[in-house]
C-alpha cells in the first residue's frame, strides 16, 4: 500500500497542486489508507483494471460519486492544462 502511494507520487509529483475531489488528497494519511485496505479485504471496494489506461483504479461500492479511473482523470487534466496553458 505504501509502495503504491509512493509510486503514484513519483508519477504525479504535482498532484497536490491539482484540484481534488472532496477538496482532499486520497488517502490523506495512513488511517485513510488502512480504511481503504480493509474495504478491499471486506469486499466493500475493488480495484478493477481500466480498459483505457490498463491500470487498476479504486471503486467503492455504494458511493454516491461517479466511479471513474483516477489515473485517466489525472491524465486528462494534465493534457487539458497543457492545451490551455
Amino acid at each position: 500500500m505504501i509502495f503504491a502511494w509512493d509510486t503514484f507520487c513519483a508519477f504525479y509529483p504535482n498532484h497536490i497542486q491539482e484540484r481534488r475531489p472532496f477538496g482532499r488528497i486520497r488517502p490523506a494519511n495512513f488511517d485513510e489508507a488502512w480504511i481503504i485496505t480493509e474495504a478491499l479485504k471486506d469486499g466493500l471496494a475493488e480495484l478493477p483494471y481500466c480498459t483505457t489506461c490498463h491500470t487498476p483504479y479504486l471503486v467503492i461500492h455504494g458511493c454516491k460519486y461517479q466511479q471513474v479511473c483516477q489515473m485517466c482523470v489525472l491524465n486528462q487534466m494534465r493534457k487539458s492544462k497543457y492545451l490551455i496553458g
